[in-house]
Order: C-alpha cells, then sequence, then structure tokens
C-alpha cells in the first residue's frame, strides 16, 4: 500500500447528533476549512442503503468516509477524509462495551492511526470506571 506524501495533516472532531439533518452545514464546512480529516461522533447513520444519498449529501468532490454505525437509534462514529489519503479500517480483537469506536489507519508519510470514539452519555449502566479501564486497553 503505497503512502501519500503529506506532512501535515489537519484533523477535526465534531458531534453534530446526528448528521442525517445538517448534510449541508457539514458539507459546507468542509469546503470552506478544507480539513484532511473530519471525526464525527453520533452521526445517527443505520448502515443501510438509505444512507447512501446522506452520505453523498455530505461528501465535496474529493473526500470519502468510512463509518460505523450503532446498528440502533443514535450512536455511530464516521471519519471523512480525502480521498488521497489512503484509509484502512484496523480490526480489533476487543469488542468494547462503554464506548463506540472507529479505529483505521491512515497511510500518510508515516502511518497515523485515528481513532473515533464515542461514549453515550446514557451509557446503559456502565460506570466512568469501567470506561476508564476498556479506554485504557485501547491506548495500549
Amino acid at each position: 500500500m503505497a503512502s501519500h506524501e503529506i506532512n501535515e495533516l489537519s484533523l477535526v472532531f465534531v458531534n453534530p447528533w446526528s448528521i442525517c439533518n445538517k448534510t449541508t452545514t457539514i458539507h459546507d464546512f468542509i469546503v470552506d476549512h478544507h480539513p484532511d480529516v473530519l471525526c464525527i461522533a453520533e452521526t445517527w447513520l443505520t448502515g443501510t442503503e438509505s444512507d447512501n444519498a446522506l452520505i453523498s449529501a455530505v461528501l465535496p468532490p474529493g473526500y470519502a468516509m468510512m463509518h460505523a454505525p450503532r446498528g440502533s437509534r443514535g450512536g455511530g462514529v464516521a471519519i471523512i477524509y480525502r480521498a488521497c489519503i489512503s484509509l484502512r479500517k484496523n480490526t480489533l480483537m476487543s469488542v468494547f462495551q462503554t464506548f463506540e469506536l472507529l479505529d483505521c489507519l491512515a497511510m500518510v508519510s508515516r502511518p497515523l492511526r485515528i481513532c473515533t470514539v464515542y461514549r453515550s452519555p446514557r451509557n446503559h449502566g456502565h460506570t466512568m470506571s469501567e470506561f476508564f479501564d476498556e479506554f485504557s486497553v485501547l491506548l495500549e
């Protein structure tokens, strides 16, 4: 896999609380600010074909998107990135119960691991201590 020569990356993180009704706003943000990578928490995408129109509306030319929907209402994480960046999803052995994760490797000047993490405030009985235990596993 060839790497794209980028010495600096601009990374942005947003939580729009659903991209479904904010496609124009997110699209315009990307066009105006040209981030190399835009990480998004709470996409509210479903993982079904109905997402395709939303994804098309969000992405300006020259950008691609990788996402991990929650599978139920709300949640979901995504990474929108310049299409010239080779991005591949990492598959982990661990399944995390206290947060949602999209873990990717960007092949740029040096490989860069990009993780989009979302911990729901309604964490279904999981404590902050449990979250920090799991998050430390991810960081290790």
